[in-house]
This record gives structure tokens, C-alpha cells and sequence, in this order.
């Protein structure tokens, strides 16, 4: 879990370039990374993985959509079907904002086996699935598009 942040915080911090949603970015990194050591520190990994987790579902949220923000204000990046990058943040964003419930009621739903909450799991695997289909869109676009810009590369000698 603990790569999965570092992870989404170099990903995301290399997209935004206005001072004002960098800084709420860095900031959120800051307490997204403070209140993963204070849940360590006090209470062990025990509820220390579902907590953090929903907080950084939270995040990730906001991180999705404060860089939509940002791509459309800057409006250098064309946000089209053919933008890698639109499907890697629509998969994050709807798996982190679908899951929360999920992972906030987690111990509860594995306390209560016969709770009829037991179907949230099967919302986890529909946008979990929903998250790696966009990915691998995403990656199927970025290589169509490294492909085309080779082609065109041989073609005019650039």
C-alpha cells in the first residue's frame, strides 16, 4: 500500500503546474503520509490498512480530479478518447471513489458474515476490474500512439 502512494504521488505530481493545485496536492500528500505514520505509531497495522486506505481513496479522488482541473485550465493537453492519460485517471478515479464504502466498512463486513454487506465485495470487483480494463486501454493508446509517432518519425527524417 505503502508503494501504491509513493506511486500515485510521483504520477501525479509531475502533472500539475499551477502553484495554487500544487500546493493542495502537496499538502494532501502531507497529511495522507502524516496520518499513515500516526496510525502506525498508535494502534500497530491492525486498523491501521482500512483507515489509511479510505483516507487515501479520498485522496486519490481529489488528486483525480483537481488534474482534470488542471488539464482543462491549462488546455494543452486535449482530453479526447485518444489521451492515454483520460484513462488512467478515469479507472483510478472511479475504483477509489466506488471502493471507499467498501474498505470503510471492511472490518465490519468481515466480522458479519451473513450481513447482507457481503455484496460490497462484489462492487470491489466490478470497479476493480473497471480500473485495470481503463489501464489497459490506456496502454493499448499509448502504444498505438508511440507507434504513430515512430511511423511518422521515418516518414519525415525527424
Amino acid at each position: 500500500m505503502l508503494q501504491e502512494f509513493l506511486c500515485l504521488t510521483i504520477f501525479f505530481n509531475k502533472f500539475f503546474f499551477s502553484k495554487t493545485k500544487k500546493m493542495i496536492f502537496r499538502i494532501s500528500v502531507g497529511l495522507c503520509f502524516s496520518l499513515g505514520l500516526t496510525l502506525i505509531i498508535k494502534t500497530g497495522f491492525s486498523s491501521f490498512l482500512t483507515t489509511w486506505l479510505c483516507f487515501n481513496n479520498i485522496a486519490y479522488t481529489m488528486w483525480s480530479l483537481l488534474l482534470l482541473y488542471e488539464l482543462y485550465d491549462r488546455d494543452q493537453i486535449n482530453l479526447t478518447y485518444s489521451n492515454s492519460l483520460l484513462f488512467y485517471i478515469f479507472g483510478l478515479f472511479f475504483y477509489t471513489s466506488c471502493t471507499i464504502p467498501v474498505f470503510g466498512l471492511w472490518e465490519y463486513i468481515r466480522n458479519n458474515q451473513n450481513s447482507y454487506l457481503q455484496n460490497l465485495n462484489v462492487i470491489h470487483s466490478i470497479f476493480n476490474v473497471t480500473m485495470y480494463l481503463s489501464f489497459s486501454i490506456g496502454f493499448i493508446k499509448e502504444y498505438q500512439f508511440a507507434k504513430y509517432r515512430k511511423t511518422n518519425q521515418n516518414i519525415y527524417g525527424r
